[in-house]
């Protein structure tokens, strides 16, 4: 014979099991995680078994005695005993245990309960239930078969890489910079200890998984088809964003760089003023400079905008008589 039991509750007669496992995989076909299907259907008797006609319980080993139960007053037993079933089963998390009558080790999991039905009929002197719930851990003979050893607790996952060109170019010479965005995201399970407390909130497994997955990758850019592959690319200004909800368990963080070969950005516009006054040829150079902020993959700041830009500033300084001598040599 073999014992059912919900928080140390026990169930009798006892009931119909069945278990599946089932994959979760990501969009690329990643396995990422299992999730235990259980389903237990049964049948309560008026007269005898657990919950008794008061919805009380048997929680001590062997079985209890039989009732008392007269015709008239069957419908009204099996009704309560439905009762006490649902409210048992009205709490997430309780340990939900299959054991031998000899004591041995037991098959148990901490499952979250997704519905109690009780089956069409009369409900004369027998009704019949089901039962189906869900678990991310379960105990074989002492023995965790839960997560595959899988690195958190989550049903689904995504990382999206962008690069895009932007308008802002780096210099005369170089026309174009790039922006690169990595999107890492995560949904996570409710898992719960062996005493039934929560072993963390479904975003912290969430997080668990996406933490890892953060960072450049320079593979990325090589294989693009929109940045010169040929070019040799700097990156600078990181920036880091995360979202939490902690409703749907999920938690997203989204990465962005500047890809460029020189920390700072140069524009520069030349004009020329001849006069029939003056035989010399004015020439006027406005130029703005843009520092990038460099800063390693733990967000640690390496060097400031300002000391990226001053850097640019003290290499073209000595270059800028040249720059309008040349211009002013092709334009005339």
């Amino acid at each position: 014979m073999s014992r059912v039991l919900y928080d140390g509750n026990r169930i009798i007669p006892a009931p119909l099991v069945t278990v599946t496992k089932n994959y979760q995989s990501s969009g690329a076909g990643e396995k990422i995680g299992t999730e235990w299907s259980i389903t237990i259907t049964g049948t309560l008797v008026a007269w005898m078994g657990s919950p008794n006609s008061t919805g009380t319980f048997w929680t001590s080993g062997g079985f209890p005695p039989d009732e008392n139960i007269t015709e008239n007053s069957r419908l009204a037993a099996v009704i309560r005993k439905g009762e006490a079933l649902r409210r048992l089963f009205a709490t997430d998390g309780k340990e939900m245990e299959w054991q031998s009558e000899d004591g041995s080790q037991p098959m148990k999991c901490n499952p979250k309960v997704l519905s109690v039905s009780l089956a069409e009929g009369t409900w004369f002197d027998r009704l019949n239930y089901t039962i189906v719930l869900t678990a991310s851990v379960l105990s074989v003979n002492g023995l965790d078969v839960g997560e595959d050893n899988y690195e958190a607790y989550i049903e689904s996952a995504d990382e999206s890489w962008q690069m895009e060109t932007n308008e802002e170019p780096e210099s005369f010479n170089r026309p174009r910079t790039y922006k690169l965005s990595h999107v890492v995201t995560a949904k996570g399970k409710r898992v719960f200890n062996s005493d039934g407390s929560l072993l963390s909130e479904a975003y912290i497994q969430a997080q668990d998984w996406v933490t890892p997955r953060l960072g450049f990758s320079s593979s990325i850019v090589t294989g693009s088809a929109v940045i010169d592959a040929s070019s040799t690319t700097g990156r600078y200004n990181y920036i880091r964003s995360e979202s939490i909800d902690k409703q749907a368990g999920s938690y997203s963080v989204t990465e962005t760089w500047i890809l460029a070969n020189s920390a700072a950005l140069e524009t520069y516009s030349i004009s020329l003023q001849n006069s029939i006054d003056n035989a010399n040829t004015k020439v006027t150079i406005d130029g703005n400079i843009t520092g990038l902020e460099t800063r390693d993959d733990n967000l640690t700041l390496v060097v400031k905008k300002f000391d990226n830009a001053k850097a640019l500033f003290n290499t073209i300084e000595p270059l800028i008589l040249s720059r309008a001598s040349t211009y002013a040599a092709n334009i005339n």
